[in-house]
């Protein structure tokens, strides 16, 4: 996009990337390629002695906070001096650790502070300013680049970070837990060695350094395009698809993106943003969830609409049928962790101020909501096969993308022929040629919805049956893959 700015409006502009993990030889080659001169340099920095440790066997699963206990203990045996920081995935971990690093703290008079992007500025500059006494800073991957912890000596590495990425089993996006690269590992490293001799206890086996990717996947391959798509096309950039992509995106996912943008009415047929794509896109989420948000307000049950977007958000399993759990209160619902409550407020101020006009035709809050998840979910609705059982244990449902999958039978499954689905996992057994899909989270709604939604569309064809002598025009409604 600056690219673009610079062959346009701004032929003036310059551009210095700058970045301690970049592969500078495939940027080179993209610049070059554009018939730009480029130049790479290499800034030193002052360089400290760095000693870089490994655990001789992995760590086991739901052992981390041990691990990391044992890290710091023998890390303050071996240093008299300076503090610690350690790099851990997510907020939970930093929790669990705090709690579990409480009674070390007090043994050793430290200070346990925690260090990650939703904290106020004055408590993350508690974490990074030198203390009067000593501090052992439980941080996420926000300490890797740009910031600077004075007084820190020795950094405890994890090996793992929380990245972007769609969740496959809701079509949304998430953060998964994965291993960094190399590359990432070493930036870690090196935040032990800025002000003096550093010390670096990586929590993960020499074998598993070895075994890692050079560097991060980038996002573009790994993420979903649509938000970005609309980014762009709401700056007034044009297409993305015509822009020159150092990394391009993978086969059919700029089309995929550009489909579900039209399904959710956030784009026309010429790929020009919509009103409605306008405002999806100054939303904090995924517009799949901004446009669910909005119909919500629209119905009058923007409310609940906010609870199930910041409990889809979260990322933690849905129950058969989340709807009936949010309005009839007949099963528990899971408490909001701390992101997604603040992820829901923030949504509440944005929701707030989008003027909606409210729905006429009144429907029950159950079919609102209903109504409302359709709108942010249009290409993942399934319908029963003609000729299923009640009785039966399992029941097959044809999706609107393509192919089938299963979902227990149970009444609520029964009580509407089509469905949304919010969660729908899959597997692969032994000897299976293709994984295996079930649903596991789906909300009913009425067929004549499908009516009004973007992805419809009637086919009308004539036809001679020989048999009756007659000509006759067959009527098709048609959504997705679904007749």
């Amino acid at each position: 996009a600056v690219r673009k700015l610079q062959q346009g409006a701004r032929p003036d502009l310059k551009l210095l990337i700058m970045s301690a993990t970049l592969e500078t030889d495939a940027l080179e080659k993209y610049l070059a390629a554009q018939g730009l001169q480029v130049q790479a340099i290499d800034v030193e920095a002052a360089r400290f002695p760095l000693e870089v440790r490994y655990l001789p066997r992995p760590v086991p699963d739901r052992g981390l906070e041990a691990a990391v206990e044992t890290a710091c203990r023998s890390a303050l045996d071996d240093r008299a001096d300076g503090d610690l920081l350690v790099f851990l995935p997510g907020m939970g971990e930093i929790r669990r650790c705090e709690e579990r690093l409480k009674s070390l703290a007090r043994e050793r008079d430290l200070l346990l502070l925690p260090l990650h992007g939703e904290l106020s500025r004055d408590e993350q500059d508690r974490a990074i300013l030198k203390q009067k006494k000593r501090k052992i800073v439980l941080a996420t991957n926000i300490a890797e680049t740009s910031l600077t912890i004075d007084g820190l000596s020795v950094v405890l590495d994890s090996g793992l970070a929380r990245v972007g990425s769609v969740n496959p089993s809701t079509g949304i996006p998430t953060l998964v837990t994965q291993t960094v690269s190399k590359a990432s590992s070493t930036q870690r490293a090196g935040r032990a060695a800025r002000q003096g001799p550093g010390l670096c206890l990586r929590l993960y086996t020499a074998g598993e350094f070895e075994s890692r990717a050079h560097y991060d996947v980038p996002e573009i391959l790994r993420s979903d395009l649509a938000p970005v798509f609309l980014d762009l096309l709401v700056s007034g950039l044009g297409d993305p698809r015509g822009l020159q992509w150092l990394t391009p995106p993978r086969d059919g996912a700029a089309e995929a993106s550009f489909a579900l943008l039209r399904d959710l009415g956030a784009v026309d047929d010429h790929a020009q943003p919509t009103p409605l794509g306008r405002e999806l896109s100054q939303a904090p989420v995924h517009p799949r969830i901004s446009r669910l948000l909005l119909e919500a307000k629209k119905q009058g049950v923007h409310d609940a609409a906010l609870t199930l977007s910041a409990w889809m958000l979260e990322g933690d399993a849905l129950p058969q049928d989340p709807i009936d759990a949010l309005l009839s209160k007949r099963s528990a619902v899971p408490p909001l962790g701390f992101s997604a409550r603040r992820l829901r407020e923030q949504l509440e101020r944005w929701l707030a101020q989008v003027p909606v006009a409210a729905e006429t035709r009144r429907m029950d809050a159950e079919s609102a909501l209903a109504r409302a998840v359709l709108a942010g979910f249009p290409d993942r609705v399934a319908r029963r096969r003609p000729g299923s059982k009640p009785d039966a244990p399992k029941t097959e449902m044809f999706l609107s993308g393509g192919g089938t999958a299963w979902a227990e039978t149970t009444p609520a499954l029964w009580a509407s022929e089509n469905l949304v689905v919010l969660e729908i996992l899959e597997k692969k057994g032994l000897g299976q040629a293709r994984a295996e899909r079930r649903i596991s989270s789906f909300v009913g709604i009425e067929e004549e919805w499908l009516l009004e939604m973007p992805a419809f569309r009637e086919e009308i064809k004539e036809a001679l049956d020989r048999e009756k002598g007659r000509a006759e025009q067959i009527t098709r409604w048609i959504y997705g893959s679904l007749t």
